[in-house]
């Protein structure tokens, strides 16, 4: 899926296409939002399990491997797999950006260190995780009230929670975080007005509080 980017990409897919030993199929809109772009996705995928990651993230060599063991071994329909995400080494990431991406605003995978297995709905981040197409498609899928980055997936999480869904943490499925932060732009971040907190509110009927909780069992943290 390709959200109206200005970089490139579709002649860059086209040639990874002609050289790929399996079909790519490219979609593109016109920067529609991340909710939008990823329903498409959900509507056009013609497998079984769709696996979501994003445009800053480098998959480690077996990160689809490790996705499809882990639900191979738990075939249920509900079972999502969340993988492990890190700074990629070639970032050379600051104390902060170690802080910011592990237990920070971005994610908070400190707090899964040496805990395999099922975790909250507050986990659901869509940079590495995969579900069962069917699951996803009859479960939910994004709201496309979301039209930036924030809290659509987590919303999503939230809302497939309520319908069953079994979310478990691979921390072998990895996925390298090639983007810098400085101190000040997490700042500048933080400052500007989150439209997709207020969304999340309505649609949960919680207060969605960056870096603290709901009143549910979702905590959501906004994140790229």
């Amino acid at each position: 899926m390709d959200d109206g980017s200005t970089d490139g990409t579709e002649s860059m897919v086209a040639e990874f296409g002609r050289r790929s030993r399996f079909p790519i199929r490219y979609f593109r809109e016109s920067n529609r939002g991340p909710a939008t772009a990823r329903n498409l996705g959900i509507r056009e995928a013609n497998s079984s399990l769709i696996l979501f990651t994003d445009s800053d993230i480098i998959p480690q060599h077996d990160l689809v491997a490790q996705h499809l063991d882990w639900h191979n071994r738990n075939p249920q329909i509900g079972s999502a797999v969340l993988g492990y995400v890190t700074w990629s080494p070639e970032i050379k990431a600051t104390p902060f950006m170690r802080w910011y991406g592990e237990d920070g605003a971005l994610f908070q995978y400190r707090s899964l260190r040496g805990r395999p297995g099922k975790v909250g709905c507050h986990f659901f981040y869509t940079c590495n995780l995969s579900l069962k197409t069917e699951f996803l498609r009859t479960g939910g899928q994004f709201d496309e009230d979301f039209e930036s980055l924030g809290y659509e997936d987590l919303e999503l999480g939230y809302r497939l929670n309520k319908r069953g869904m079994r979310l478990l943490y691979n921390p072998a499925a990895i996925g390298y975080h090639y983007q810098r932060f400085s101190f000040e732009e997490a700042c500048r971040k933080a400052r500007q007005p989150c439209l997709g907190s207020v969304v999340f509110s309505e649609r949960s009927g919680t207060a969605a509080l960056a870096g603290g909780s709901t009143d549910t069992v979702c905590c959501p943290k906004h994140h790229d």
